[in-house]
């Protein structure tokens, strides 16, 4: 059967309803697509986010843990000096002892008259001027003063 005009301008104008219909399903697919992929994005941006909260504690955690370490470290290096320093002084007054004749009663500044400081002066006093001239220079009376302050009897 053959067309008329008519019909193909009809045919034509049903085509351009179509290509618009598709055209929208096509901008509707597309939003579709897009509302689909921000969801997603979202999904995986508080996924990320619970991650680094996550990340944060354990940061707060191991920061804590590291604090603590610190501390440590620092009590330690504090109780070794003291330490050391009990060490050395303890090998003073032993050398003060053994290498200088010294008696126990003369290193124990509890055993000379006067008040405390004065005891603890009297007793630095006497050692420093009953040492040998060639070893005096070698120790201030508030050497000598710590070296019996730290006088403990072992008797």
């Amino acid at each position: 059967m053959p067309v008329t005009t008519l019909q193909l301008d009809h045919i034509i104008r049903e085509l351009g309803l179509v290509k618009e219909r598709v055209t929208a399903w096509d901008s509707k697919i597309e939003a579709r697509a897009a509302l689909v992929e921000n969801k997603v994005v979202k999904q995986g941006v508080k996924i990320l986010r619970e991650e680094n909260k996550v990340l944060k504690q354990d940061v707060d955690v191991l920061q804590k843990k590291n604090n603590k370490l610190e501390e440590d470290v620092k009590t330690n290096r504090t109780n070794i000096l003291k330490l050391d320093r009990r060490t050395l002084v303890n090998e003073a007054r032993d050398k003060l002892r053994d290498e200088f004749s010294f008696t126990q009663d003369q290193l124990n500044p509890f055993k000379y008259p006067g008040e405390p400081g004065e005891k603890l002066k009297a007793a630095a006093n006497f050692v420093l001027s009953h040492l040998p001239r060639t070893e005096q220079p070698k120790l201030s009376l508030n050497a000598v003063k710590t070296i019996l302050n730290k006088f403990a009897p072992t008797d």
